[in-house]
């Protein structure tokens, strides 16, 4: 007997615990974001952190692939990887800065001009969770 559709899910780019799901944004500061916008100031001021958690693919990959697994257990029809891409926590090399951190994506976003070294033309550049998923489904990946 299927179960049904799960709808959006995923998690975090870092090894800080899973809670609040895919959108749990609260570690950003708002307040820089919201300046960050502003006409003029706006260009010298960064979004940032509240809180610096450490990085992690490889944690945000294994979460996913067990919630996958529990998925299938328990037969559920589909369900949507919450997400591809979100261009508005972009990475950073400086920790205070990548806000890929909060962010379920599969792949992490550049800003500026800055393009990823697997797909030159683009963006972006995928995380490790962006290969479990392609793994997991027997897709093999460039």
């Amino acid at each position: 007997m299927r179960c049904g559709r799960v709808f959006k899910f995923g998690f975090a780019t870092t090894n800080a615990s899973a809670v609040g799901g895919a959108l749990a944004f609260g570690n950003i500061d708002n307040t820089s974001r919201l300046l960050h916008q502003l006409p003029v100031v706006g260009r010298f001021i960064r979004p940032r952190l509240n809180k610096i958690n450490e990085r992690d693919e490889n944690v945000q990959a294994c979460r996913l692939i067990d919630q996958l697994k529990l998925l299938d257990y328990v037969h559920v029809d589909g369900g949507f990887v919450s997400t591809f891409i979100f261009s508005i926590n972009p990475y950073d090399d400086i920790p205070k800065y990548d806000l890929d951190r909060e962010s379920a994506s599969l792949v992490k976003s550049y800003s500026g001009d800055k393009h990823g070294a697997t797909y030159p033309e683009m963006a972006w550049e995928p995380k490790e969770s962006f290969y479990a998923v392609a793994r997991y489904y027997g897709i093999e990946s460039d």
